[in-house]
């Protein structure tokens, strides 16, 4: 019998859906074990009424630090906790995957060439660009569901209690946010003649109206800027506590129309054109490209710039908190779970060391994505250009991890240096040798993490970025998992985040940190000989 032909429209969905299943899968289930574990941590941390109220009074005390937080009227109940603890976090998540999905779908595939490879077949421009978005739809229908399903079945804890219909709505809470900027992304494909112009137009509004979101959780005198925002909506669908379902309106309206008037963009403008029409004549710049490392130091010049400016307003943001709420938390006449036998001094401790925690999580994400950097430059045949001066294999990559390793220690150490002076300032009992041992455990996971990309990018280099993505998540898993149930000690020790001292004033386990650094070496090593021995591999 003979096989069924595919359609162009079933094959360019089923396309898009193997390029956005595997994200929307991790953030299923990340955000899955978040939304739905948090309400039973909060039963074990605080098991009173009591105790939550005070822990609510001290939060409302602290309104700077309600900026990364959600509402904080859902700190009180366990089935609600979620909204505080991890809804900011992932309606984040969720936008920026969703504006860098579609503007790879529409504007990375033709920038690469593949469009036009689509669009040659019996469809329109139109037509493909919807279909695309059709199997972008269908993994993000796929990642909800498993996120319900995750989010019920934890929420479901005695004490918790949270129901199915619950869980949906804090699913659509997530979710909304990333469809709205999914839309965005439509549009700035259009807009732009590169994928990093289109995102870079879309992170621009993504950025202010998330602080518009975190300016409007300080005082209550301005929580009518949320009304503004996508983030905002998601406070006001006020997904447990009292559901307000109206407010899955306005981010279904503004998804739709930023998508229908992409769409309608895209089957006008001829092919590899943008809308906003860029300089024919650029000036040419000649510095830094007398040699191949040169070369990539100007081309991570900027990526290096603006990740440590981020990262240095983050951290100094978190250190800046750490005395105020320390006192605050400490003066409660209640005891706040584990923090409230501890003194003034070790609370201000754990809130540094909380904030070295977020330093190592945000290295490790950069290291992720730089990964993903030389794959993508092998795989647009952008290498080829290299190889073929005298420049063999080996030397590339070693000097392309160099530069990679240089980035993430420089932005590690001017990190910890406006930590330390912070809280110096703040009269927090810290040496610069306790950053430097805070700062170790953070950095032997990041050279193992570098170590298994390097290993698969020379051996499997389209599944390197896939692996370490599940190593990191791995350790949030784990973090999250051991608040629920009492795990085994080799368990936790497979979590990255165990090495990363919640007391910068006390040592990492050194013997798992030399195993993480030796094991990362090795990985390296082992990863740039594979390299030499394969074929190159592009897309």
């Amino acid at each position: 019998m003979a096989a069924k032909q595919l359609s162009a429209a079933r094959a360019i969905r089923r396309f898009a859906f193997r390029q956005t299943i595997r994200g929307a899968l991790i953030i299923g289930v990340l955000g899955g074990l978040m939304m739905g574990s948090y309400g039973t941590i909060i039963v074990k941390t605080y098991p009173t009424q009591k105790e939550r109220d005070a822990l609510v009074a001290t939060l409302n005390a602290t309104p700077a630090i309600n900026f990364l937080s959600g509402e904080v009227k859902n700190a009180a109940q366990p089935a609600s906790y979620a909204i505080y603890k991890s809804l900011p976090m992932m309606v984040l998540i969720t936008a920026i995957w969703g504006l860098m999905t579609t503007t790879r779908l529409l504007r990375g595939n033709e920038e690469d060439g593949r469009a036009e490879l689509i669009e040659s077949g019996r469809t329109t421009k139109g037509r493909a660009a919807t279909q695309l978005l059709a199997g972008y739809g269908y993994a993000v229908a796929i990642g909800g569901i498993v996120m319900w399903v995750l989010t019920a079945a934890l929420g479901a804890a005695p004490g918790v209690n949270l129901s199915l219909l619950e869980a949906l709505y804090l699913v659509l809470a997530c979710f909304l946010p990333g469809l709205v900027f999914a839309g965005i992304g439509v549009m700035t494909s259009q807009l732009a003649a590169t994928r990093g112009r289109a995102i870079m137009y879309g992170l621009i509004p993504l950025l202010v109206l998330y602080c518009i979101r975190g300016a409007a959780n300080t005082t209550s005198d301005i929580d009518w800027l949320k009304k503004l925002t996508p983030f905002g909506w998601s406070d006001l669908l006020n997904a447990v506590l009292a559901p307000q379902p109206l407010w899955i309106i306005p981010p279904l309206i503004f998804a739709g129309l930023f998508t229908v008037l992409g769409l309608v963009w895209a089957a006008r403008r001829d092919y590899g054109v943008s809308l906003l029409r860029q300089a024919e004549e650029v000036r040419s710049r000649f510095y830094l490209l007398g040699s191949p490392l040169a070369f990539m130091i100007r081309q991570k010049q900027w990526t290096f710039f603006w990740w440590l400016v981020g990262t240095l307003c983050f951290v100094s943001f978190m250190a800046a908190l750490s005395g105020t709420v320390s006192d605050l938390l400490h003066d409660t006449s209640l005891s706040l779970g584990s923090l409230g036998a501890m003194s003034v001094d070790q609370i201000k401790l754990f809130f540094i060391g909380s904030t070295f925690m977020i330093l190592g999580l945000v290295l490790f994400a950069f290291t992720i994505l730089e990964i993903g950097s030389i794959r993508r430059e092998e795989a647009k045949s952008y290498l080829d250009n290299i190889l073929v001066a005298p420049v063999g294999r080996t030397t590339w990559l070693t000097r392309r991890l160099v530069v990679l390793a240089t980035m993430i220690l420089l932005i590690a150490l001017i990190s910890v240096a406006v930590i330390l002076a912070i809280a110096n300032a703040q009269d927090i009992g810290l040496s610069l040798s306790d950053t430097l041992r805070s700062l170790a455990g953070a950095f032997a996971g990041i050279v193992l993490v570098l170590g298994v990309g390097a290993f698969l990018y020379g051996i499997l280099p389209r599944v390197a970025v896939a692996v370490m993505t599940v190593v990191v998540a791995w350790a949030f898993i784990v973090d999250i998992v051991r608040g629920l149930f009492q795990l085994s000690d080799w368990i936790e020790k497979t979590s990255l985040l165990y090495y990363i001292p919640s007391d910068p004033s006390k040592s990492p386990l050194w013997s798992g940190v030399a195993w993480l650094v030796g094991i990362g070496i090795c990985l390296l090593a082992a990863g740039i000989i594979l390299f030499t021995k394969r074929d190159i591999i592009t897309e």
